[in-house]
């Protein structure tokens, strides 16, 4: 009885922690900057030109965030320095970001002004379009949960991205929890009142 009055919490907590995956985009960098309040960026500074003739996901060692030309035009996507890319060719740029990070920001800026960008995921569902103003253009992501087949994308002409910066939960001092974590925690504490009851000598 004891062990269900443990579970059953423990569990609701848990499913009310995966139901309330949230994801947040940002164009505005003050808002975004208090709602990552306390947490500590790492900055993308390893990227490597040699990666993009292979016809491969770029990848930053340091992160694990992949960069990959989605237009299927070969030279689309370049490396202009070791923290900054450039996209060309009526550009589709495809972001994966590990679900370790739960925050992250980079700027957008396009060599031409007023030129249409648009920013999609799959999961989750999104579409937000903006228009650049020659300059660069912040736009950051807050999720707790992993965001899939994140992509930036436009018509012709050239963008670059740069700044790019990463964060996870355990730089922040006042996370939640996860789901999984909760479940995980839930059957520890069922199993040590297990070994308990186990222990207990049985009465004469």
């Amino acid at each position: 009885m004891l062990c269900r009055k443990i579970f059953i919490p423990v569990m609701g907590l848990a499913l009310a922690g995966m139901a309330c995956a949230t994801t947040t985009f940002y164009t505005s960098q003050s808002l975004f900057n208090t709602a990552t309040a306390g947490m500590t960026f790492q900055s993308i500074t390893d990227l490597a030109s040699s990666e993009t003739s292979s016809g491969a996901p770029l990848t930053d060692p340091s992160t694990g965030v992949m960069f990959s030309d989605q237009t299927g035009n070969s030279g689309g996507l370049t490396v202009v320095s070791s923290d900054e890319l450039k996209v060309t060719s009526g550009f589709s740029l495809g972001i994966q970001v590990p679900s370790t990070y739960t925050a992250y920001w980079f700027d957008i800026e396009t060599l031409s002004s007023g030129a249409a960008v648009n920013e999609s995921s799959s999961s989750p569902s999104s579409s937000n379009s903006f228009t650049t103003p020659g300059t660069p253009l912040f736009f950051g992501i807050v999720t707790n949960t992993a965001v899939t087949g994140l992509q930036i994308s436009g018509g012709l002409g050239t963008i670059e991205i740069d700044n790019f910066n990463v964060a996870s939960s355990g730089s922040s001092g006042g996370s939640t929890p996860e789901g999984g974590t909760m479940v995980m925690i839930g059957g520890g504490l069922i199993l040590l009142r297990a070994l308990l009851i186990r222990r207990m000598p049985t009465p004469a």
